[in-house]
């Protein structure tokens, strides 16, 4: 099994819970060349909690299944796979504790028509 793991920090922002924080710079993963991410946090009326929002978009040029999740453990059971065809995008949510560091977690990356029992792809960089 491969595990990605990308290390994001929290930023300062003078905000309200209703404002998002600028989007980050796309980033390509560190294992996988096809995968980019980008983040945006913004304050929350949850104590010691910020909202996190997390952009993972496929840049292979076939359809992908990924597991993923945003964690302060980088070592947390994986358990979200989404589906994503060529260039498309999808956003996860969620509350992580203010002053921790989190991580985005990649694992069992998959290519369009390959099946459950195929063998999980390592990373390619």
């Amino acid at each position: 099994m491969v595990t990605v793991l990308v290390l994001l920090t929290t930023t300062a922002f003078n905000s309200t819970a209703d404002y998002w924080g600028e989007w980050s710079l796309w980033k390509t993963s560190d294992c996988y060349s096809g995968i980019e991410y980008r983040w945006r946090e913004r304050e929350t009326n949850v104590k010691n909690k910020i909202q996190v929002q997390m952009e993972i978009k496929n840049t292979y040029t076939k359809g992908i299944k990924v597991t993923h999740i945003i964690s302060h453990n980088p070592s947390e059971t994986v358990i979200y796979r989404i589906s994503l065809k060529s260039g498309e995008v999808h956003v996860s949510e969620k509350y992580v504790d203010v002053d921790k560091r989190y991580y985005l977690v990649l694992d069992r990356l998959r290519f369009a028509g390959e099946s459950f029992g195929d063998p999980i792809h390592k990373c390619d960089k």
